[in-house]
């Protein structure tokens, strides 16, 4: 009884390995080989008199010799749209041998009035397995790694209908008309009167009148008269500046000797006698 029980289980347990291989095997193979892209596209419109149904057209070019392509698509690349804000599945792409793929994905359309385009290049790396299983690997333009392919579009209205404006106008001064003519004649500048003469004779410059002599004599210019001396005070010399280094205000004692000499001078002689008074005890010992 015990063996028809094991034999049993042995039987229930090969038929659902069976089972399991039949249903599974065709889903893997089916799938195998095979990777379907996506890109996400972002508009932003800043006008809202302009159609948010922006389309703009992206290629999907191979860098690897006969890389396998969408269909549609040949050796100088897969050409597909996006429309406003969305998403397109580009695929699926199917591997048939082992190996490493490269591909690029960017937007081909180019710059209009007041639309400004994301120049982003998106490098895609394929690794097929032996057993024809992909690994997808996304780069950004500057080598760091991304989770998605994403766009980011944008439309702004542009300057007095003439496109976005690059540099600042240059500034051109209003120009002078010429002077009419009044109804008496042309007008003229007025011209500079030249100096009228006096009834007695050109006018001239006033001269200057020399220094008159006074009853006592001619007028001289006083003489500066030097300080006189007060005889009730007593002149002191100037006081002299201290020189750099010495005590100021207190006596001078004729000694110019710098006093951090003479307090290393003590400190080396307290040394030195200590040292004399440490030898004398240990040759008394």
């Amino acid at each position: 009884m015990g063996r028809m029980l094991s034999e049993f289980i042995t039987t229930v347990l090969a038929l659902v390995f069976l089972l399991n291989a039949l249903l599974i095997t065709p889903a893997r193979a089916a799938d195998a080989g095979t990777v379907t892209l996506t890109v996400n596209q972002i508009f932003t419109n800043n006008n809202s008199s302009a159609s948010p149904n922006a389309i703009f057209t992206y290629q999907l070019t191979p860098d690897t010799v006969s890389a396998p392509m969408p269909a549609g698509g040949g050796a100088e690349g897969y050409t597909f749209t996006v429309t406003g804000t969305g998403q397109v599945q580009v695929g699926p792409v199917n591997f048939t041998k082992p190996g490493a793929y490269s591909y690029q994905i960017k937007c081909e359309t180019r710059p209009g009035q007041g639309y400004m385009i994301d120049t982003q290049v998106y490098s895609i790396e394929i690794h097929i397995t032996n057993d024809l299983e992909p690994m997808v690997i996304v780069y950004l333009s500057n080598g760091y790694k991304t989770s998605k392919i994403s766009f980011r579009q944008t439309y702004r209205e542009p300057l007095n209908g003439l496109g976005v404006i690059k540099y600042p106008p240059v500034f051109v001064p209003p120009v002078t008309a010429p002077p009419t003519d009044s109804p008496g004649g042309t007008i003229e500048p007025p011209t500079a009167t030249p100096p009228t003469d006096s009834p007695n004779g050109t006018v001239e410059p006033p001269e200057t009148t020399p220094p008159t002599d006074s009853p006592y004599g001619t007028v001289e210019p006083p003489v500066a008269t030097p300080p006189t001396d007060n005889s009730n005070e007593t002149v002191e010399p100037p006081a002299t500046a201290a020189r750099p280094g010495s005590q100021g205000d207190g006596p001078n004692t004729g000694d110019d000797s710098d006093p951090a000499l003479w307090a290393t001078l003590l400190v080396i002689d307290i040394l030195l006698l200590l040292f004399i008074v440490w030898l004398w005890r240990r040759a008394k010992r």
